[in-house]
């Protein structure tokens, strides 16, 4: 006799790495995680209250948070310390979901402590909706920070940022959803006009394995190396005015 089977392939997760951030000025961002700018103090990437479980997990050779949304589907990030964001101007998150279905959003909130307050006193809110096709591949999200709603009433005031929470439609409970490079920017990038100011020699030009590197005056304090997809695949931190990097 005849049988119908079906099978269900779970994902795999993304085999790619989200999108490189652009090169800014450290003064310019306010990262919370992501292997492109320095980030601060985290005490809890899934807080006890949130309902979530969240483990660490690579795509594409990069670090990301892998969040497992149960019940009310929302992740609840607690700072080391207050955070004061009244000086950036965009917010910026990148979120892989395998399915998305109409209608489906994202709610970033921030949740503010002013005067070292206990608890909240101002909450403010943006709203992301998804298209069908979002499933299954890199979303970034940046969007300007006078975009984020007030919240029950309160204030605007992102000051004192102690908390950040991810709320999402109701249907994502029981989704696996990838997150990378969640900051805060002032929406700059550094400029390679800039190296009109000062001239360096890269020497042997081809090369297979090694490069040196030479400048005047030690004004190159730091090397990074990209392949053609854009991967950091070497970082060398020199003091002499020539170093070898390989």
């Amino acid at each position: 006799q005849p049988y119908n089977v079906n099978f269900t392939v779970a994902s795999a997760g993304p085999t790619s790495a989200a999108p490189t951030p652009p090169a800014r000025a450290d003064a310019d961002v306010i990262s919370i995680f992501s292997d492109a700018y320095t980030d601060v103090s985290v005490a809890e990437f899934s807080t006890t209250w949130d309902n979530a479980d969240v483990t660490d997990g690579m795509a594409g050779g990069n670090a990301v948070k892998v969040y497992s949304l149960t019940g009310g589907a929302f992740i609840g990030i607690q700072l080391g310390g207050p955070n004061d964001l009244s000086g950036m101007t965009h917010f910026h998150v990148d979120v892989w979901i395998d399915n998305i279905d109409a209608g489906d959003v994202l709610l970033p909130k921030l949740a503010n402590f002013a005067g070292g307050a206990g608890s909240v006193t101002n909450e403010v809110e943006f709203t992301y909706a998804f298209a069908p096709t979002d499933g299954g591949t890199w979303v970034s999200i940046d969007t300007m920070l006078s975009n984020f709603s007030i919240v029950s009433g309160g204030s605007d005031a992102i000051s004192e940022v102690l908390q950040i929470v991810f709320g999402s439609s109701a249907t994502l409970a029981g989704a696996t959803v990838y997150l990378d490079n969640l900051y805060f920017h002032k929406n700059t990038t550094l400029s390679t006009a800039d190296e009109r100011f000062f001239e360096s020699r890269v020497y042997p030009n081809p090369a297979s394995d090694a490069w040196t590197i030479s400048t005047p005056n030690n004004i190159i304090r730091s090397v990074q190396v990209f392949n053609v997809l854009g991967k950091n695949v070497a970082t060398v931190f020199d003091n002499d005015s020539e170093a070898s990097v390989s």
